[in-house]
């Protein structure tokens, strides 16, 4: 199925009569209950310094303003500057673990979120019944976690799934110390609320955020003691590959919901 076959703008595109979606609501959902073990620190595939990407940067989401895609996809760069945090880490991390084919394909996380949000379909109601579409991104939603599970496999060739409702960091670790013990390259994408970076004196924000952990580093009693983050959004300075403290604050910012690439 053809992701760009329609006329109206990408985000009120709806699934077609006869058409097979991309996948199923939750169809890369995932139940994990693995305990790290270990006491010693996990090093994955950090994120290439070389291929940051700075979500709020004028060069990002460039392509976004040019008419024709913003009639074509129905944003503009500034809604993806401000919502592109999930784009840009899956692109990040797809950048460091597919090969040159999908770099070369992809020279920008703009031209990247265009494809990917091709793939947009809203719920279609017919005679009172509603065909569940395969929704890419809103305003009211963000990213959608199935849609860039899928995009990672479709358009790189790298594996995925998701989990949600794992609010203990020490569990995303044991999953990914998991993945690396079967001999695969691995990241990890975590949903956190807008007070991961926050100092305690600022006003804390409801909305969400997406960042890379490339590592996971435990105490001598088996206690997780710092994350290895690498982050879309930068702020006074950008956080690449930056061995993050695991405090109280950094626990409750967790959102309990993660995303595993790998190959």
């Amino acid at each position: 199925m053809s992701a760009e076959f329609s006329e109206v703008p990408f985000k009120d595109a709806v699934v077609l009569p006869n058409e097979k979606p991309f996948w199923s609501k939750g169809e890369f959902l995932k139940s994990i209950d693995e305990e790290i073990e270990t006491k010693t620190r996990l090093v994955v595939g950090p994120v290439l310094v070389g291929c940051h990407i700075n979500q709020n940067d004028n060069l990002s989401f460039k392509k976004f303003e040019e008419e024709e895609v913003i009639k074509k996809t129905g944003y503009h760069a500034e809604v993806m500057r401000s919502h592109g945090c999930g784009i840009s880490s899956l692109f990040m991390v797809l950048f460091n673990l597919a090969g040159k084919e999908f770099r070369s394909k992809f020279k920008t996380v703009g031209e990247f979120a265009i494809s990917v949000l091709g793939l947009h379909r809203n719920d279609r109601v017919e005679e009172g019944e509603r065909i569940i579409g395969t929704p890419v991104f809103n305003l009211h939603a963000g990213w959608y976690h199935d849609a860039l599970v899928y995009a990672a496999v479709h358009f790189a060739g790298i594996s995925g799934f998701r989990v949600e409702g794992v609010f203990e960091l020490e569990k995303i670790a044991g999953q990914m110390k998991k993945l690396l013990d079967e001999g695969k390259e691995a990241l990890v994408i975590i949903s956190v609320s807008n007070k991961f970076w926050r100092l305690p004196t600022e006003t804390s924000s409801i909305a969400t955020h997406m960042v890379v952990v490339g590592g996971f580093e435990f105490d001598e009693y088996g206690k997780l003691k710092r994350i290895c983050v690498t982050d879309p959004y930068v702020g006074e300075r950008a956080k690449i590959n930056e061995w993050v403290e695991v405090d109280d604050r950094i626990r409750e910012a967790f959102c309990g919901k993660a995303l595993f690439f790998y190959k």
